[in-house]
């Protein structure tokens, strides 16, 4: 598989002594990467340095071609007037607009009468609908409930205001809607968290057969067994890299 992200030489102090001293790795096309290592190791801190979150004070950080990396929020930025349902959709904005631009350019392409700006918009147009059958677009609101039902909401909490949510219903909120925009590296904290033994296992499902690159940090040893296909062990600043799972390190 393709290399999609590089990673060099990352470090990154909090006190004297570095916390990520000379981090290197690739990510390719769907991995599914357990990231391990003792607590206060700096695998958050790994993670917001991925997203920009955090500055490295050394290195770099190279995406391969325009991927897109999305992170697990703790707590989802959400319209607190929204309904879980429509919150949930917010996800998916950027293939409603795709939608509404290939609409819109085939009302052009009925009436333009110059040639060659016709060709210029069913080329567009073509881009466009490939995009959108690849990210399955024409059937959102299926995705969209399946996606919710996985993380464990039913059809009477659709419609609940994000408000009332619970501190758990908010994170399974922001776990789905990362699901739903499935970038093609996902950065995973402790997802399973607040979730039932149906919906990790519905996760676990899900993770495996994404297309998306996944690096999932999780305390939960058979969750990262049933995932992963490679281990990132983070260990005195550094990361080993070991095919499959390594059931020898603390996560």
């Amino acid at each position: 598989m393709a290399v999609i992200l590089n990673v060099e030489h990352l470090r990154k102090h909090f006190g004297p002594e570095p916390v990520l001293a000379d981090v290197t790795f690739q990510v390719r096309e769907g991995d599914k990467i357990g990231l391990v290592g003792p607590n206060g190791c700096g695998k958050t801190t790994l993670l917001n340095i991925l997203t920009g979150r955090e500055e490295t004070e050394k290195g770099a950080i190279e995406r391969i071609g325009e991927i897109s990396i999305g992170y697990l929020e703790q707590r989802p930025k959400t319209d607190s007037h929204a309904t879980l349902i429509a919150a949930a959709r917010d996800a998916l904005a950027p293939l409603f607009n795709m939608q509404k631009e290939a609409e819109e350019i085939a009302v052009k392409m009925g009436e333009v009468a110059d040639d060659a700006e016709r060709d210029r918009l069913a080329k567009r147009y073509d881009k466009i609908h490939e995009e959108l059958m690849r990210k399955d677009a024409y059937n959102v609101e299926h995705r969209v409930e399946r996606i919710l039902h996985g993380v464990g909401f039913r059809d009477e909490d659709f419609e609940k205001d994000v408000a009332t949510l619970s501190g758990g219903e908010l994170n399974r909120l922001g776990l789905a809607k990362l699901l739903l925009e499935e970038p093609d590296i996902m950065l995973l904290d402790e997802p399973s968290n607040h979730l039932d033994l149906a919906a990790t296992e519905w996760l676990e499902d899900f993770l495996k057969t994404t297309r998306a690159a996944v690096i999932l940090v999780s305390h939960d040893r058979y969750f990262l067994d049933r995932v992963t296909n490679r281990t990132f062990e983070l260990y005195a600043g550094t990361v080993d890299d070991y095919p499959g799972t390594s059931r020898s390190t603390s996560a």
